[in-house]
């Protein structure tokens, strides 16, 4: 029967193969945790800058219900006023006539 050694004999490039696949093991490892942490990092700054910008957007929206809930009162008012104008003016118009018919009959 053949005896093994004791001990396994490694050469150079066995040293260098485990301590290249160890490394490699680590710095997968390390790499991974930190490529997570910066996505994750970074998701939460993109999502922040979403809310603040849903924010901002909601304002403007806010702001521009509120113009036009303005202009349409503005722009009713204007028709109103424009009517009420016509009429004065038919009406201004009439007693002028009036006016000139009495004057004529008092000649």
């Amino acid at each position: 029967m053949v005896q093994e050694p004791d001990h396994i004999c490694l050469t150079k490039n066995h040293i260098r193969e485990i301590i290249r696949s160890e490394l490699y093991n680590i710095f997968r490892s390390e790499i991974n945790g930190m490529i997570k942490n910066t996505i994750s990092s970074e998701i939460r700054y993109v999502e922040s800058e979403v809310v603040t910008l849903k924010k901002e957007l909601i304002s403007k929206k806010e702001s521009m219900e509120f113009i036009n809930q303005q202009y349409e009162k503005v722009k009713i008012d204007s028709i109103k006023n424009n009517r009420e104008n016509t009429r004065l003016l038919k009406e201004a118009a009439e007693m002028k006539t009036l006016n000139i018919e009495l004057k004529n009959r008092l000649e």
